[in-house]
């Protein structure tokens, strides 16, 4: 299918922020502009209008964008996982796995300077709009530190720990000229193993999961 028959059949948006997201990998966000995009997406200059009022609507569209399939990877490995010892572990490895798949989101998520993460590591934080995967990763983290018997005064410095983990992880991996691999993936499975929290009772599900007794 050509370009200009996907474009009637609704892609243009999505071509667009695909498209922007590559070209600021390579020449960054303040290079970017609507009439660029029109350029590299070879259509008119008036038609990105008709899906970004402008320049920072269309970096808020690529932010969302990408954060929206962050996070469903990260939910569905969430509900399979929740209640289970190996929560952790597996959501590590799908959030490096999202990354080294797709290092241009990582760019512009991190390396763009445009997130605003509202990162905040106190126990008073309840009210506090974290970025969403953040949010999602850091439950699950305290969910799990609970069930481990951890006390309540290491969890930030445990949140911390694991999600410093995972991010220089998916830093490396998103590096060009490093290889993503079968061996590497299963070196991170190892790395990202967290049974020094072996405080918890454990047993083993149908499903091969190891599940946390919670008393």
């Amino acid at each position: 299918m050509k370009d200009r028959d996907r474009y009637h059949h609704g892609y243009l948006k999505k071509t667009m922020i695909e498209e922007g997201i590559k070209y600021i990998k390579k020449h960054g966000v303040e290079n970017m502009s609507l009439r660029r995009l029109a350029s590299l997406c070879n259509v008119s200059h008036s038609a990105p209008y008709k899906h970004f009022k402008d320049k920072s609507d269309f970096i808020d569209q690529i932010i969302l964008y990408v954060t929206d399939k962050f996070m469903d990877t990260l939910n569905e490995i969430y509900h399979e996982y929740k209640g289970t010892f190996d929560i952790m572990t597996e959501l590590g490895i799908g959030y490096v796995n999202f990354f080294a798949n797709n290092p241009n989101y990582f760019n512009i998520l991190f390396f763009e300077n445009q997130v605003d993460f509202g990162l905040v590591f106190s126990e008073d934080d309840d009210d506090i709009n974290f970025f969403p995967p953040f949010a999602l990763f850091k439950n699950a983290a305290v969910e799990f530190l609970e069930y481990a018997g951890i006390e309540r005064e290491e969890y930030n410095d445990q949140v911390l720990f694991m999600w410093s983990i995972v991010q220089g992880l998916a830093t490396i991996f998103t590096l060009k000229g490093v290889e993503y691999t079968d061996r590497q993936r299963a070196s991170i499975r190892r790395i990202l193993g967290i049974k020094q929290y072996s405080t918890c009772d454990e047993e083993i599900d149908k499903d091969g999961k190891t599940k946390l007794d919670i008393l």
